[in-house]
Parts: structure tokens; sequence; C-alpha cells
């Protein structure tokens, strides 16, 4: 073998090496890149859904009666996204009690009561997906904090 060959078999094998060497580190980067965008999503959402809870709670009264009063969370949080619905009751019966009246996505009431049902024997927050009204699948961020 020449030596001119021995030449192009080495450019090609290093140009060979540089292409797989550049392919696997881009795979690597988009990987990354991808657990990042959907760690980022959630954390985001997460932080979003907490302060719209927060919100809701400080919205929360009892009137004389003992029963809840939703009127001012119905006044200020009927449009908000993340939306916020209100489940009583207990594990076994649980009960919406307010959902806004034009949020930004809305859920079948059966499975924001699982949802809460599930939440409540848990004593923590729980995630689930579920389907809207509309048939279209929502991301999976059903968060139900139980305070």
């Amino acid at each position: 073998m020449t030596a001119a060959a021995r030449i192009r078999r080495l450019r090609r094998r290093l140009t060979a090496l540089f292409t797989l060497t550049s392919a696997i580190g881009l795979i690597g980067l988009a990987a990354f890149a991808i657990h990042t965008d959907d760690n980022s999503w959630s954390d985001q959402l997460d932080d979003a859904l907490t302060l719209q809870t927060r919100q809701a709670t400080l919205l929360l009264s009892f009137d004389d009666d003992g029963r809840l009063d939703t009127q001012y969370l119905q006044d200020g949080m009927e449009t908000d996204c993340p939306p916020v619905t209100v489940v009583t009751g207990t594990a076994d019966q649980p009960t919406v009690s307010y959902t806004p009246r034009k949020p930004c996505i809305r859920a079948h009431t059966e499975d924001l009561e699982a949802v809460a049902a599930e939440a409540m024997r848990e004593g923590s927050a729980v995630v689930a997906d579920a389907r809207s009204d509309n048939g279209h699948r929502n991301e999976p961020f059903w968060r139900m904090p139980h305070p």
C-alpha cells in the first residue's frame, strides 16, 4: 500500500470518526434538552398551580351555617389557568363544590372526583391525567393538593 493510499484511508477514517462522534454528541444533547424542557415545564405548571391553590384557599370561607362559601372564589378566579376546582366530602364520596365558569380547560366531573378521592385517601397531592369535555387528552397534570 502506498503512502498516498494510507493517507486517503486515514482521512476517510478520521472523517467517519468525526461524523460518528458529532452524531453521538448531538443525540446526547437532544436527549438532555428534552429532559430539561420536560422538567422545566412540569415545575412551571406545578408552581402556577401552587400559587392558584394558595389564592383559592385564601378566598374560601364558611357562611353562618358552617357551609362552604365559594362566592369570593367565583368573583376572583373564574377564568384562571390552571383552573382550580374545590372538592369537598370524603374519599368515599367526593363532591365538586366549585369549578370555574370559564376555565381554560374543563375536565369531566367524574375524573375530578376520582382524583380528589385518591388525594384524600393518600393525604397528599396526586398527579393524574384525564380527558377534557371536548375529548382532548389533558396533559398529565391534574394535581389535587390536600390542604
